[in-house]
């Protein structure tokens, strides 16, 4: 690389590091670490996701949640994986009795939704107006569109998928054809600033986490670095302001500004415990009642997967800190699936989806089945 491309870069990186240094400063001053939530697991089961009828290839094909969302009246579900059929990898349970018994999600058909690929978290504002669901971000094939729709923010009023709107499409560009592919770039750089090894741009990362609060989302990023087999995991948040405007029938959310880094945190760091795996994020949620963020780690080795909860505020997560939620006992409260997303049912209960992949992971005797993801009910003491 050019000297005087290192050097502006340099000098780029030490403006922000001074500037973010002293916010830094300030907000660990005004805002001491909060003690840990106390929380148990109340109870776990099994959802379905599809009949088990369904198949790829003439194989089973596998329910791997991916995102949940309680919006006040039904449960919004994603997996990861397109759907063999078609249809969208996106939909809802009316209730969260149809979860519970197993009942298969109906499906979304807005073609936004079926164009998709690797769906990774829902979100809601905290006045429960707007939806927001997200893909990976995690890969695109140079000098061609094949991979684009990896890329997708998707945004709604809630109750009313079938008015869906693309965030950060291009202008110009076939509706059929549209996605938030641009955005890549943005959030790229926004992580770049972090390290300056990546001389301005990450080639490889993966958004698993997204969250709202009155004016702006927060990206969880769970991987990053060369490629998707040369990469390190992470904990790390990203921000970026957004509005509603229009009227009527035409409201919408538009983003209004620039990615910014949030926060990074160093898991190993935040408990005297040595904690099980390479934690890396996999969610991200704002609490508006507690004015905080709840953060799921997970690791994953073979058939060795789980995870643990988390909660920081804005504040504690520019410093690099958050706390691990404990048990009633003063145990870190560890959770035997690679939980992928958390909603709130109330403000002191909690629904968790959990994509095991296709491990035959267990709850109490029953082994999961290709069509089902397992769920956890946890409450905060």
């Amino acid at each position: 690389m050019p000297n005087s491309l290192t050097n502006l870069l340099f000098c780029k990186r030490l403006t922000w590091l001074t500037a973010s240094c002293m916010a830094l400063v300030s907000a660990a001053v005004a805002q001491p670490q909060l003690k840990p939530i106390r929380a148990s697991v109340s109870f776990e089961g099994f959802s379905v996701g599809f009949p088990d009828s369904v198949k790829a290839g003439g194989k089973p094909f596998w329910f791997e949640g991916s995102a949940i969302l309680y919006d006040g009246k039904s449960v919004l579900m994603a997996h990861d994986k397109p759907m063999p059929n078609g249809q969208a990898s996106v939909g809802s349970w009316a209730t969260t009795e149809a979860l519970y018994n197993q009942q298969p999600p109906t499906y979304f058909t807005h073609s936004l939704f079926k164009r998709g690929i690797k769906y990774e978290e829902l979100a809601q504002t905290p006045d429960r107006k707007w939806v927001f669901l997200t893909t990976a971000f995690d890969r695109v094939k140079e000098g061609s569109n094949a991979w684009n729709t990896y890329n997708m923010l998707l945004c709604w009023p809630a109750g009313k998928p079938a008015q869906v709107r693309l965030l950060g499409g291009a202008p110009n560009v076939s509706d059929s054809l549209n996605t938030s592919v641009g955005l890549r770039d943005k959030i790229s750089s926004a992580i770049a600033l972090s390290d300056l090894d990546y001389y301005g741009l990450v080639r490889y990362f993966k958004i698993e986490g997204l969250t709202a609060t009155a004016d702006r989302l927060f990206f969880g990023v769970r991987e990053e670095g060369n490629s998707f087999q040369d990469f390190k995991p992470v904990v790390r948040v990203l921000s970026v302001p957004y509005q509603v405007v229009g009227s009527g029938t035409d409201q919408h959310v538009e983003l209004a500004g620039d990615f910014s880094l949030l926060g990074t945190v160093n898991v190993a760091e935040q408990t005297p415990e040595k904690l099980t795996g390479k934690l890396a994020l996999s969610s991200l949620e704002y609490d508006p009642v507690r004015k905080l963020f709840w953060i799921i780690t997970t690791h994953e080795d073979g058939e060795n997967v789980g995870a643990y909860l988390w909660t920081a505020t804005e504040a504690e997560l520019a410093i690099g800190t958050m706390t691990v939620v404990r048990t009633p006992t003063d145990e870190p409260l560890w959770l035997s699936h690679k939980a992928e997303d958390l909603t709130f049912l109330t403000p002191n209960t909690l629904l968790l989806i959990h994509d095991d992949d296709r491990l035959p992971t267990k709850v109490a005797n029953k082994v999961r089945q290709p069509n089902q993801s397992a769920f956890t009910i946890v409450e905060v003491r």
